[in-house]
């Protein structure tokens, strides 16, 4: 049986990714599926509930939610696939060995204190 994902977020990155694939209409049937209208607006994520996912193929997405402690609101497109019964090789930053690498980066700099303003 598959899981539904509700409240996921997608970034423009991976839109682009699932519409290659053709897995753009499949997974809109199998996911409650946000997408927001800037990049701008993807940073507000911060201030969403906890129980939202944030799909990206951006390092910089998995480093900064990490940094913040909110690393587990993070998803890869091959995890998100994975969750709704899809699978299908991708590209390394697709992955979640990519989400993972850049979550422990993201997570180290938020242990040294970088990459926040006080």
């Amino acid at each position: 049986m598959t899981k539904r994902l509700s409240f996921l977020l997608l970034d423009a990155n991976i839109i682009i990714e699932l519409w290659r694939l053709g897995l753009w209409s499949k997974l809109v049937e199998l996911c409650d599926i946000h997408v927001g209208k800037t990049v701008v607006g993807e940073a507000k994520l911060l201030s969403l509930p906890s129980d939202w996912r944030l799909c990206s193929a951006d390092g910089i997405v998995f480093k900064v939610l990490a940094n913040v402690q909110r690393g587990e609101q993070g998803i890869s497109l091959e995890e998100v696939l994975g969750q709704v019964g899809i699978s299908r090789r991708l590209s390394k930053q697709y992955t979640k060995e990519f989400r993972t690498e850049k979550r422990k980066l993201g997570a180290i700099d938020s242990l040294q204190n970088r990459g926040r303003k006080a």
